[in-house]
């Protein structure tokens, strides 16, 4: 079945909180738009950056709900059928790197996209971690 690299790649990126203390309820967005949507490549690219959609986040073990201001990093594999992925790191930030930009402008409709390992922090500077996405480009 097709699906099984979905799943195994989102299966490994859910609870990877060895880094984050914290897991969260956040949304992150590319262009405004969610997990599993449809999107242009130049739409990818123009919104140049991984962005906050619900900024609540509920810490563990009953702690209060805690407010991301920030996305901190994360990875971009980009799948193209045929070839091997091709996997992205932006260590210091939301904004995605040139070579991730080269990677999506080059890549053919079809091609799927992954955010994963997305980290955040609240206005404290505790870090969270982000359900990952998945987008398929047009």
């Amino acid at each position: 079945m097709k699906t099984t690299g979905l799943i195994f790649l989102m299966s490994i990126s859910l609870f990877d909180s060895a880094q984050a203390q914290h897991s969260s309820s956040s949304i992150a967005l590319v262009g405004g738009r969610q997990n599993g949507a449809e999107i242009a490549r130049q739409d990818f690219i123009g919104a140049k950056s991984v962005t906050l959609g619900n900024f609540k986040v509920q810490g563990r073990l009953g702690d209060s709900a805690h407010y991301c201001n920030r996305v901190t990093s994360f990875r971009l594999p980009v799948v193209i059928k045929g070839a091997e992925p091709a996997d992205y790191h932006n260590p210091d930030g939301n904004r995605f790197t040139p070579e991730m930009t080269r990677a999506i402008s080059t890549a053919p409709p079809g091609s799927k996209v992954y955010i994963k390992y997305i980290r955040c922090r609240d206005p404290d500077e505790k870090e969270f971690s982000l359900m990952p996405l998945y987008y398929k480009l047009k």
